[in-house]
């Protein structure tokens, strides 16, 4: 018998951007996604309301402050909604 690989571009598949973009989601690579990936995932993409600070001087912020602000941006990495799951997966 022969053996059957189950990939995201596999012949099967309907949207292969769509399937390696969850993919890399749901490993935590969400950071790596390409262009068509994102657009794929689109509807899926959460808002985070946090507050912009950008407008803030570099030469002026202590270290203390240049450290939180850089966990801020961090913190703004795209995050995506699990649909369809149990309530243990949903957002």
């Amino acid at each position: 018998m022969g053996v059957y690989k189950y990939e995201p571009r596999a012949n099967i598949v309907h949207s292969p951007d769509f399937e390696s973009g969850c993919v890399l989601v749901l490993k935590g690579n969400g950071s790596r996604l390409t262009a068509s990936e994102k657009r794929a995932l689109r509807p899926f993409l959460q808002v985070n309301r946090a507050p912009d600070n950008s407008g803030e001087k570099a030469e002026t912020d202590s270290l203390v402050q240049r450290l939180e602000k850089r966990r801020r941006l961090d913190a703004r990495e795209a995050r995506y909604c699990l649909v369809g799951g149990g309530p243990l997966l949903q957002c």
